[in-house]
């Protein structure tokens, strides 16, 4: 159960529905985190304890949890924590924003942008004139990265880098460079990117899990990296973790089958 309710209560609501067939009702009752009853009231009065807490929702419809399965949780939770871009009307409005921040690891990260409708393209050297250190922002839907020239000096990339398979590195009339990295290429500078401190990751999959738990989510299929998993474990020993989350490792990332 969430820490927000006590290890056993019961509860009242318009109307409370379970995974099996024909079982609901407009009450459950629950004991040591562990769901024991649902159905009518009057039935789950008399079954429930009487010393254990009643709670009245009567305008409330109660499911059981929802279970995403595909997420990306740490990349949500660590998101959720960068330079928010999403929103940004002009080029000038996603630069001030980025000003603004300061960066963790040495980078400074967002995610967001839409240049559909700016008047002027990402380049670098609008992220230059706001940050001396290298910025790396991911596009709203993720197939896009604007990075400032520090990015592209710390991964190597330069007028001779070729475009990699699947991707490409824009370039200006002179053949530079103009920080716009198209599919694959974004690799180019993420894979340099540093993991985040482990404090930081466990702080940010705290503040996601709470809200997964606002939204309904309960339980999580996960496609993500080792680091990710060391820090649902980190929490779960703990005792932290309040999401049921299913972990699949990336078949690159498996030294073994």
């Amino acid at each position: 159960m969430s820490a927000l309710l006590p290890a056993s209560g019961m509860l009242r609501a318009r109307r409370v529905l379970a995974l099996a067939d024909g079982v609901a009702g407009d009450a459950l009752w629950w004991e040591d985190g562990t769901i024991r009853g649902v159905g009518r009231a009057t039935d789950i009065e008399r079954e429930a304890p009487r010393d254990i807490p009643r709670y009245d929702l009567p305008d409330a419809l109660v499911t059981p949890g929802f279970v995403d399965g595909h997420t990306h949780f740490a990349m949500w939770a660590l998101g959720r924590r960068r330079v928010q871009l999403t929103g940004s009307a002009t080029r000038a409005e996603a630069v001030s924003r980025v000003a603004a921040a300061r960066p963790v690891a040495g980078w400074v990260r967002g995610l967001g942008w839409d240049a559909n409708g700016w008047r002027d393209a990402p380049d670098r050297y609008a992220l230059d004139a706001v940050q001396a250190g290298p910025v790396y922002l991911d596009s709203l839907d993720v197939h896009a990265a604007w990075v400032n020239t520090a990015a592209l000096r710390a991964a190597g990339i330069d007028r001779r880098t070729a475009d990699p398979f699947g991707g490409r590195i824009v370039r200006d009339a002179n053949g530079e460079p103009t920080g716009l990295l198209l599919e694959r290429a974004v690799n180019l500078v993420a894979r340099i990117l540093p993991e985040p401190p482990a404090a930081l990751l466990d702080e940010a999959l705290r503040g996601a899990q709470v809200e997964a738990h606002r939204l309904g989510v309960t339980g999580i299929h996960d496609v993500e990296d080792e680091g990710a998993l060391a820090g649902f474990r980190r929490l779960e020993a703990r005792g932290e973790l309040e999401l049921r989350v299913l972990f699949q490792p990336p078949v690159a990332t498996l030294t073994d089958l």
